[in-house]
């Protein structure tokens, strides 16, 4: 029996397409909706901007982008019509989420442009196509290059719990709360800081970030408070503003806000009280306006109990707590931003590696105990040590597990050309090895693994021979 679809009206394949698990829209050749369906809606996030199947039917593309904040040049939609072929194009949606959509356009009899067929792919999928399809690489790549760095450290909203994590940055961005973010080391609480900071009313003011662990006890109160003109010897004659002031109207992030000693957290409580800082060698109290975000690995609650942090600091400080999960909790997220930071060492060293599925499968077998601060790492290892364009598992699993040779060689690991005592061979051989390691990796926890010892006997020769550089 043949077919007749002229009897097939376009109602009916609409309702077919609402009902699939696909992202689809219809556009004329001005661009304006005709169709889309709920799944459009969401992967785009027009659902954020107000949005639905219904009430998008008859506006413009260009208006729907310029809502999102979106350049209507980005549009595949747009471009299909205008070029009357197929385009693809990735573009970042409202909200941090990357989408991918590709356009075709259909014509009419006299071989004019009559409607615009648009899918869109979201970020988990472009992802997983860069391993696969050399167009999708070149594409995110080249999206990479073209876009500002804050994109290069842009969260991967991929895995249920950081979907989640997304909701509840939404949820509390456009207050003025002070937020406490909680999570391991290396998950990205300051890469969620900015997602907070960006999302909220603030984001036209400054965003100012500092590391309490990083600073010295004897420098930070100058750095957050600032300091009169001469207050100590070596001091600016003119004085210095400190952070609160640089973040006056906007956002600042305190991370590792549990190393701070118990007279700073004094100090700091004060300003969160008063919203008054007085500089170093003053007695003038300057008013500030910001809004508060506080990250730490620590576990704040314990150190209370402890005598080791304020109490009365730590409630100001979590109002609103967000637990950011550790990389191996979200096994999703891992190949989704394997192939994100691939992307960025391409660009970097420009080469074009790419991985197989078994290389990927390596990386949602191993622990990540320094979590995406780690796995950045063993993606620059794997794109500079690879012997081919092509990353596979043998190479993941000598980066991963440290199974290579340390030398690197047939040769002797050491020669000896001279009599020494032994006790003195002895050391500067340790400190040549911990040399050469440092050169390709700056993690003691990771030296620890190549060498084949506990991460504290590194840590305790690096201190020995005064080697720096590395990180825990």
């Amino acid at each position: 029996m043949k077919w007749d679809l002229s009897d097939f009206y376009a109602e009916d394949w609409f309702d077919v397409l609402r009902q699939m698990d696909i992202a689809i829209a219809v556009t004329d050749a001005s661009g304006d909706f005709i169709f889309c369906n709920e799944k459009y809606v969401s992967v785009c996030r027009y659902n954020t901007i107000g949005l639905t199947p219904e009430n998008i039917v008859g506006q413009n593309m260009r208006d729907i982008l310029r809502k999102g904040n979106l350049d209507a040049r980005q549009s595949a939609a747009l471009l299909s019509a205008e070029r009357r072929e197929r385009v693809r194009s990735i573009f970042q949606a409202p909200l941090y989420k990357l989408v991918m959509s590709t356009s075709v356009p259909v014509m009419d009899k006299m071989g004019r442009v009559k409607y615009v067929v648009t899918i869109v792919q979201d970020e988990n999928e472009v992802f997983r196509l860069t391993s696969t399809s050399e167009e999708v690489r070149e594409m995110y790549t080249n999206y990479l290059e073209k876009n500002d760095q804050k994109l290069k450290e842009r969260v991967i909203i991929v895995s249920e719990p950081m979907r989640e994590i997304l909701n509840q940055c939404l949820q509390v961005s456009n207050s003025d709360i002070s937020v406490l973010l909680l999570g391991e080391s290396g998950v990205g609480k300051d890469v969620i800081s900015r997602l907070i900071y960006e999302n909220s009313a603030r984001r036209d003011r400054p965003f100012i970030a500092l590391n309490c662990g990083a600073i010295p006890e004897n420098l930070i109160e100058s750095e957050l408070f600032g300091y009169a003109p001469g207050a100590f010897t070596g001091a600016s004659k003119s004085g210095k503003a400190g952070l609160f002031e640089a973040a006056n109207t906007g956002t600042i992030m305190l991370d590792e806000i549990g190393d701070l000693s118990l007279p700073m957290q004094v100090k700091l409580l004060r300003v969160l009280e008063n919203r008054q800082v007085t500089r170093i060698g003053s007695v003038r109290p300057i008013q500030v306006d910001f809004r508060l975000i506080s990250a730490t690995n620590k576990n704040l609650m314990k150190k209370v109990e402890n005598g080791e942090f304020r109490k009365d600091l730590y409630y100001r400080i979590n109002a609103f707590r967000i637990t950011v999960p550790p990389l191996r909790d979200r096994l999703e997220d891992i190949s989704a931003l394997a192939a994100h930071y691939l992307a960025i060492y391409n660009l970097k060293y420009k080469i074009n590696r790419n991985m197989t599925s078994e290389a990927l499968q390596e990386l949602t077998y191993y622990k990540w105990p320094g979590n995406i601060r780690e796995l950045r790492n063993v993606m620059e290892q794997l794109a500079v040590l690879t012997k081919t364009d092509e990353i596979k598992p043998e190479l993941v699993r000598e980066v991963l597990y440290g199974e290579e040779s340390v030398s690197g060689s047939d040769e002797p690991a050491v020669v000896v050309k001279r009599l020494i005592p032994l006790k003195e061979a002895v050391g500067l051989t340790e400190r040549q090895i911990l040399e050469m390691v440092k050169q390709k990796e700056n993690s003691s926890y990771k030296a620890a693994r190549i060498l084949k010892v506990d991460q504290t006997t590194v840590l305790r020769k690096l201190k020995k021979y005064r080697i720096n550089g590395f990180r825990d």
